[in-house]
């Protein structure tokens, strides 16, 4: 039984809705729009997540990697 292919022009990723508002016309939408909106919702996690970061990095610091010791590499 075959199975069903998409499209190629077919979209896998949904363009968020950042994206659509970016202005870019026609095809380009979603490559400058998924551009836009990832760089937009990274600075905004990075934000969000900042005392966590410092405090993670801050354990690895104080008592190196969690399971180092299985490392082969």
């Amino acid at each position: 039984m075959p199975t069903a292919h998409r499209p190629r022009n077919e979209a896998v990723v949904p363009i968020p809705v950042e994206a659509r508002d970016e202005g870019a016309p026609g095809a380009r939408t979603g490559q400058v729009g998924h551009a836009a909106a990832g760089t937009r919702l990274q600075e905004q996690w990075l934000t969000d997540n900042q005392v966590a970061l410092q405090s993670s990095n801050a354990f690895v610091e104080r008592h190196g990697l969690p399971l180092s010791r299985y490392r082969n590499f």
